[in-house]
């Protein structure tokens, strides 16, 4: 029995910029697309970046996609107009898109998940209040970036976390998008360190900030009530923008999360209609405490699901066993 478990980095920011006709035309691109990695990966959860949402004119929330048969889906917005107003950006992204001076714009991170499978709150300690429906209790966690003045180098970056119950085990799920910089892997090795610096300390954030803080919190609430809970098991995946050999992703492994992956490229450049480099991944951990990382073996299953194109993100699939 696994656990199977996607991320794709969906580009749809891109798509607010394009006309309402494009729009409706990128739309039915991404529903055949994410039908058909459904029905090629029948993942449990799918973990998304890049995720757009918008106000139609009778000012309800349109979503990238309509939600698959047999799932539940809940978004957080990294950054829109309405905390991040930043005018030159959106006055732009109005124009190009045609959209009217009060529509709500905004993009950020989302998770899909089967109907089926049950989930809590972060802080549900002894399995009660689980639920099978709509509504996910996620806890956001912001990377702080400071004040957003409408490029990539401000942009704000954040982590999505969710907590669900397989076979009488807690899995928490980071869904994950980093930071990178204009001029990243573009040739100026000032960038690149940069780049990897501000990624570094978002890691340290997503293993000293939440892994370790919610995991320190549970073993004393356990012991308070004299209780002995299994060791909880964090997956994180997402976007990272950090090559295989990147400093930020040495530091992942080097405290004992294990790669669910392999460096197989997950994104294409604009010259290449293949992946070209890796910046996708999945990772499990702590080992030793939450599994024995033998369990992880080559027959788990890993794959990229390069047919899937409307991206220049291709999903990845990992399967954990339960």
């Amino acid at each position: 029995m696994f656990l199977t478990i996607v991320s794709w980095n969906m580009a749809g920011a891109s798509l607010l910029k394009t006309s309402a006709k494009k729009r409706a035309e990128k739309h039915h691109t991404y529903n055949k697309q994410l039908k058909s990695l459904i029905a090629k990966a029948q993942p449990d959860i799918i973990l998304l970046q890049e995720i757009v949402r918008y106000s139609d004119k009778h000012g309800h929330y349109q979503e990238l996609f309509e939600i698959p048969e047999g799932y539940y889906y809940s978004a957080s917005m990294a950054i829109d107009t309405i905390n991040n107003s930043y005018p030159p950006k959106w006055n732009k992204i109005r124009r190009e898109g045609s959209w009217s001076k009060n529509t709500y714009l905004g993009h950020g991170l989302g998770v899909l998940w089967r109907k089926k499978l049950a989930h809590s709150s972060l802080w549900n300690i002894e399995h009660s209040n689980q639920s099978c429906g709509p509504k996910l209790e996620t806890e956001v966690v912001r990377f702080e970036t400071g004040l957003f003045t409408g490029n990539r180098d401000t942009e704000p970056r954040m982590a999505m976390v969710g907590h669900f119950h397989l076979a009488e085990r807690d899995f928490f799920i980071i869904n994950v998008h980093l930071t990178t910089l204009k001029g990243e892997r573009e040739g100026f090795p000032e960038k690149d360190q940069q780049g990897s610096s501000i990624r570094q300390k978002q890691v340290d954030i997503l293993l000293n900030g939440i892994v370790s803080r919610l995991n320190s919190d549970r073993q004393e609430r356990f012991n308070r009530i004299g209780l002995k809970g299994k060791p909880g098991v964090w997956i994180l995946g997402g976007d990272l923008n950090a090559t295989s050999d990147a400093p930020e992703i040495t530091k992942i492994q080097q405290l004992n999360f294990a790669r669910l992956c392999n460096n197989a490229p997950t994104k294409r450049s604009k010259k290449s209609s293949k992946p070209t480099i890796k910046v996708d991944y999945f990772f499990a951990g702590p080992k030793y405490y939450a599994f024995e990382p033998g369990i992880l073996s080559k027959n788990n299953g890993y794959a990229v699901l390069d047919n899937i194109k409307v991206s220049d993100h291709y999903p990845i699939v990992a399967r954990f066993p339960i």
